[in-house]
Order: structure tokens, then C-alpha cells, then sequence
């Protein structure tokens, strides 16, 4: 038996919410991710939601993290499309 199957990764724009126990849970998006989306180098975004976290003004908010684990900020895909309409801008 062959382990060494590579893992095809869904591009994000084709991922769906999915039904877990009766309840569907939304795409969550990494850092990583936010950033392709929003055309952006990683780390300025992070560098602007710490500024903004902190209170400073950004050009562009950014919307918060759904949430917050060990390995960094979490959105929802969807918090990210609505953000992209809002500014007119192409997913």
C-alpha cells in the first residue's frame, strides 16, 4: 500500500460549507489564505490587524477574526466575500 499520496487542496474560492452532525459549518480561512484572496503579502496584513487591534487607524479595515487559535486568526470565507463586495473588489 502506497502512504504517499499527495493531498489535493481545494482552491478556496471552489470550498462549501459542510454538514457535521446535522450542522454546517462554514470554510474557515488561515492568514495565509485571507491574504491570497485579498492580494495582499502576508505579513501586511497582519502587521494591519494588529495596528487595527490596537486601536490605530487603517486605511482599509479589515473584518475581525471569527476567531483566534494557537496557530493564528480564523475567518469565514464568507466574511471575506462580503468584504471584497463591499469594496468593489473581484474574489
Amino acid at each position: 500500500m502506497n502512504n504517499n499520496r499527495s493531498r489535493e487542496v481545494t482552491p478556496i474560492h471552489k470550498r462549501k460549507p459542510i454538514e457535521v452532525y446535522g450542522e454546517l459549518v462554514p470554510v474557515l480561512l488561515s492568514l495565509n489564505e485571507v491574504a491570497e484572496m485579498l492580494d495582499m503579502r502576508k505579513q501586511t496584513l497582519r502587521n494591519n490587524l494588529d495596528r487595527q487591534r490596537k486601536g490605530a487607524k487603517v486605511r482599509e479595515p479589515l473584518p475581525l477574526p471569527f476567531t483566534i487559535i494557537s496557530c493564528g486568526p480564523l475567518w469565514t470565507k464568507k466574511q471575506i466575500e462580503v468584504y471584497l463586495e463591499e469594496r468593489n473588489l473581484e474574489s
